[in-house]
């Protein structure tokens, strides 16, 4: 499975965790898939990247970070100033009920491989391709 849009070019994901080792490994093998990759320490550090770049693909997350703000109101927060940008949140936690019913995010449990993220990912941003509307 590839991960360049129809263009072949590689999509563009933007991967949110405060571990900085945790950022590298994922990013190292994300890119090894085939995606552009893009890192943030927090919650807030992804927002301002999602700013900055509305090319992003798809955001992949670690769902509860002690500094930082993310779930449930990361994922609304998102939706609402980045809409049409899907998130995968990976997580040992049980997740939220709200957070499994919103239609653009997508949770896989930890611990997981790099294939799992991987096929996750595609589905999501396969899913929730089309069209976005361009915020302000």
């Amino acid at each position: 499975m590839s991960a360049p849009d129809g263009a072949g070019t590689p999509r563009r994901v933007l991967v949110v965790d405060e571990d900085p080792a945790v950022r590298l490994v994922l990013a190292r093998a994300l890119a090894r898939c085939g995606y552009q990759v893009f890192v943030a320490a927090s919650g807030a550090d992804a927002l301002r990247q999602l700013d900055r770049d509305p090319d992003v693909a798809a955001v992949l997350s670690e769902l509860t970070m002690p500094t930082a703000e993310v779930g449930s109101e990361f994922a609304a927060q998102v939706h609402r100033e980045h809409p049409g940008v899907p998130i995968l949140f990976v997580t040992a936690a049980v997740p939220a009920a709200e957070l499994l019913a919103d239609p653009g995010v997508a949770v896989v449990g930890r611990p997981t491989g790099v294939s799992a993220l991987r096929d996750a990912l595609a589905e999501l941003i396969t899913r929730d391709a089309g069209p976005r509307p361009r915020t302000a």
